[in-house]
């Protein structure tokens, strides 16, 4: 029995330290949080209220920047296109270069292997 009143004890005395703890340093209230979220919310609501005002009350403008919208994916997606087009066109060109120069490599080749051996026999009909 005094082994449990003795571990009672002890477990109280623990409580009393948490609680006096957590009562010196207290939690920030919802009340800061709320005032924060408040002024987020305002600050959202003028802004808000700044871009219907350069909108107007015109529906041409309103719509206008959706059909701008519109225009500007479909001048991306256009752009992407004569992107890869070039693309393309560079490697084909590429490709056409490489074999012009191997031909005039090969035929360079051919042609200074001709002249040595029509020199060769040239040199044999001198020397017989």
């Amino acid at each position: 029995m005094d082994t449990e009143l003795t571990s009672l004890e002890l477990r109280v005395s623990k409580l009393t330290t948490q609680v006096a703890d957590l009562s010196a340093h207290p939690l920030p209230g919802p009340e800061g949080n709320i005032s924060t979220l408040e002024s987020k919310l305002s600050s959202l609501s003028s802004r808000l209220d700044d871009f219907e005002a350069a909108l107007g009350d015109e529906p041409t403008k309103r719509l206008g920047t959706v059909m701008l919208r519109k225009d500007l994916d479909s001048l991306r997606e256009q752009s992407k296109a004569d992107i890869a087009a070039v693309h393309e066109e560079m490697t084909r060109t590429f490709d056409l270069m490489k074999w012009l120069l191997g031909l005039v490599g090969a035929g360079s080749l051919v042609s200074g292997l001709s002249s040595l051996f029509t020199r060769r026999e040239s040199k044999k009909e001198a020397s017989e």
